[in-house]
């Protein structure tokens, strides 16, 4: 069956199976049929069937009374008309109660279809339901009283078997529900056993209690089909269940556990994660009593697909989050629901401890360079180690399939780390090479992470001692450290703070409610805070202020139960300009809104983080609203700091060829660990044994910048920042020595700090700049 595909019954048989066996597809073709009339014509051959079935039933119960001779054993239960007239012949006897209660039965029988008809689909469904309820009862009670047992085995049974199919099958297409498919056919199941030896044996003093007990049990019986279950069990003690042929896959109304399922289904799904996924998949769609052996089949899945997916990141992606709402499954079409399941919930640190484990995964298979491959594995084995540890505390029922898993995972990673080591020996013979090709630092390069303790102690002091919150703002050029400095945060800030961080660049193109969303995700993640927010979005939540509303009540909530400060960083945030853009007069009121709630309270501190000024960006004016921002300016590396990044690999630097570095760069933090990432490289291919570095060495590393027309960081400022404010004149001019004549652009490049003005004339701040754009931008 398709998930999404309603299937057409091929015949009135097989519609009828679905009535006992398949009530979701019954449903679903039900929401197909529309009108009384069109719902009549789909019912009419299946009532045919019953009606005959309910007749050979009737036909039986007469052979069974007459083969037994019942009326001369029990003389006493029958009406005197019943015994006068029996005789030694069976086939007179059979013909005499054939004739006898014919008439009868064709009464009940019709009644039971004008019940079932003239209720069911006169009246909603809870009135339906209780007046067919009180009339099957009276119409039972009347059956049993006046029949005997010779009646009331025979009516008991054809009616129940007439009334219990029609009344089901009824509610099924008529009220396109599957409450009156199971009641309904619970309830007139039950009187094939109360018609006769409830109503037919127990006529005398007893009768109240006989008809209670037998009825109360006929139809637990029937409701919850406790008559399969025997079945199941003997028919599994043969032909052993697996997750592609067992009881579940023809059957969608077991309610309770088969014996032995759960167990056998999470092991086969373990070792063959496919049919596990296609099998849960199965249940969550078309059995809504087993969505707990659904989830834990689908964990089990999960562990099996850990198992063949070794120390590789994508095996954690997507993995489910397990929701206190998975924790109680509630039987949709059950009455009384006696079958509730409990799901057993993973610990609150679990699961944020697998998406740890794979960043820390991810950052090994992105890292290219070898020693800093080793570092990183490194710290993934001390996090899958964590992961294991937790996974020894989960719920043993689902729990037990991802310590084997990840026992593996731990054998795997040892030999892979020695691998690694290996791999790092040969390839870095001289000296480690620790230096970042320009990517954003994170918190394990921290020897490499120098000059920011000024910016550290201003943002600390200013929150601290603020009784309104203020609005920060990290200023600088693109690749001079703001991303890393980000990173660096909740390292570098005391427990007092804790640090949110979103990068604007990780769904371009985005609504604004919809980034809302993402961030109030990122939040409740890294706080650890279970999220309430909708997953989709609600028609009302699409307009902003509406948008902002919710998120910052869930944000208030959340800094009234946290005893630290939440630093909310937004990192590119000219990216989220480009949104409020769209719309600049909805801009503008969300803006006022962020202004006014952040000096109204001092526990959220909102810092954004971009190349551009705030004044830079109109429509809507940022300049305007956050006139009060404090701004941390990231600026190149100083002389102390440079130096100290040269030499951190350990090699020997004299000091003509530091202090040139230095110039050259003026301590831009990209340049000088590219220029030493190159140096390092050199060093270890050539085998020398000596640690010197030469001014050779520099020349080469130098000169792969300068011949580079694709440098990152020449294409952002020429090709990026230039031609969007239209700078690049001015900066031709300033290349040919000439005095610029656009006093706007000459004061933006200035402000930017690109440009420097020295004994009267202007020039490129650092010469590297200065020597790639002669080779490939001047004229």
């Amino acid at each position: 069956m398709e998930e999404n595909d309603v299937r057409q019954p091929k015949n009135s048989l097989e519609l009828l199976r679905w009535l006992v066996f398949e009530p979701l597809l019954l449903k679903e073709y039900s929401d197909t049929i529309e009108g009384r009339k069109a719902r009549l014509r789909a019912m009419a051959l299946p009532m045919l069937w019953i009606a005959l079935g309910s007749f050979l039933i009737y036909l039986f119960s007469m052979a069974l009374i007459a083969g037994l001779d019942l009326p001369a054993r029990f003389p006493g239960q029958f009406k005197p008309e019943v015994v006068q007239a029996w005789s030694k012949s069976s086939g007179a006897n059979l013909l005499f109660l054939f004739h006898y209660s014919i008439l009868g039965f064709q009464i009940v029988l019709a009644g039971g279809f004008a019940v079932f008809l003239a209720f069911g689909l006169a009246f909603g469904l809870a009135k339906g339901l209780a007046q067919c309820f009180v009339v099957g009862l009276v119409g039972g009670l009347a059956i049993g009283l006046m029949g005997g047992l010779a009646v009331g085995l025979a009516f008991g049974l054809s009616f129940g078997l007439s009334f219990g199919l029609a009344f089901g099958l009824a509610f099924g297409l008529a009220f396109e529900s599957t409450f009156g498919l199971a009641f309904g056919l619970a309830f007139g199941l039950a009187g094939v056993l109360v018609g006769g030896l409830a109503f037919g044996l127990a006529v005398d003093s007893t009768f109240g209690l006989a008809f209670g007990l037998a009825y109360l049990s006929a139809w637990l019986l029937f409701y919850f089909r406790i008559c399969f279950y025997p079945y199941y069990a003997i028919a599994g003690f043969f032909v052993k269940p697996t997750l592609s042929h067992n009881p579940h896959h023809r059957d969608g109304v077991i309610y309770f556990p088969l014996r032995g399922m759960r167990m056998r289904f999470q092991k086969e799904a373990y070792e063959a994660p496919e049919t596990g996924w296609e099998f849960s998949r199965f249940l969550f769609r078309w059995r809504p009593f087993q969505k707990q052996l659904a989830l834990y089949v689908s964990l089990a899945s999960w562990a099996g697909t850990w198992r063949g997916n070794r120390c590789v990141s994508s095996a954690f992606k997507n993995f489910p989050k397990i929701e206190k709402d998975d924790a109680s499954i509630e039987d949709t079409l059950s009455l009384i629901n006696l079958s509730r399941q409990v799901i057993s919930l993973p610990t609150s640190d679990w699961q944020p401890q697998i998406e740890t484990t794979r960043l820390a995964l991810l950052d090994v298979e992105q890292e290219s360079n070898a020693r800093l491959r080793v570092q990183y594995f490194n710290i993934f084995r001390e996090e899958l180690d964590k992961l294991y540890d937790l996974s020894l505390r989960q719920p043993r029922e689902w729990g037990q399939y991802f310590v084997k898993a990840l026992e593996l995972w731990q054998k795997t990673a040892d030999t892979k780390l020695r691998d690694l080591e290996l791999e790092a020996a040969a390839e870095e013979p001289i000296v480690a090479n620790i230096y970042r090709g320009g990517e954003k630092l994170r918190p394990t390069d921290k020897e490499l992470f120098l000059g920011r303790d000024e910016l550290r102690d201003n943002f600390k002091k200013r929150v601290v001692t603020a009784t309104s919150m203020p609005l920060f703002f990290i200023q600088g050029q693109r690749r001079v450290g703001k991303s890393s400095l980000i990173a660096f945060l909740p390292t570098i800030l005391d427990r007092g703070f804790r640090v949110v961080s979103y990068d604007m660049q990780e769904h371009p193109g985005i609504t604004l409610p919809a980034l809302l969303l993402k961030i109030r995700e990122r939040i409740h993640e890294t706080l650890r805070i279970p999220s309430e927010a909708p997953q989709q979005l609600e028609p009302e939540y699409t307009d902003w202020l509406e948008a902002w509303h919710s998120f910052r009540t869930d944000l208030e909530g959340i800094a009234g139960r946290e005893d630290a400060k939440i630093v909310l960083a937004i990192d590119e945030y000219e990216e989220l300009h480009k949104i409020l853009k769209t719309n600049p007069e909805a801009g503008e009121r969300l803006l006022a809104a962020m202004r006014s709630w952040s000096q109204s309270q001092n526990k959220v501190v909102f810092l954004f983080a971009g190349a551009e000024f705030f004044t830079d960006l109109r429509e809507p004016n940022w300049g305007e609203f956050f006139v009060q921002a404090e701004r941390l300016y990231v600026d190149y590396l100083g002389r102390e700091d440079a130096f100290q990044l040269i030499r951190l690999a350990g090699l020997h630097y004299p000091p003509d060829l530091l202090e040139r570095m230095f110039q050259d760069t003026q301590g831009h933090p990209c340049w000088l660990q590219i220029i030493c990432r190159d140096i390092v490289t050199m060093v270890n291919k050539t085998g020398r044994t000596s640690r010197a570095v030469t001014e050779a060495d520099y020349e080469a590393a130098l000169n792969r910048i300068l011949t580079d027309r694709d440098d990152q960081v020449m294409r952002n400022f020429w090709h990026q920042f230039c031609q969007k404010w239209g700078l690049k004149d001015t900066a031709r001019q300033v290349l040919r020595g000439e005095t610029p004549t656009d006093e706007r652009a000459l004061l933006m490049l200035e402000d930017h700090r690109f440009i420097v003005r020295e004994a009267g004339a202007w020039r490129m701040r650092a010469p590297i700049f200065e020597g790639w754009l002669r080779r490939y931008q001047a004229t």
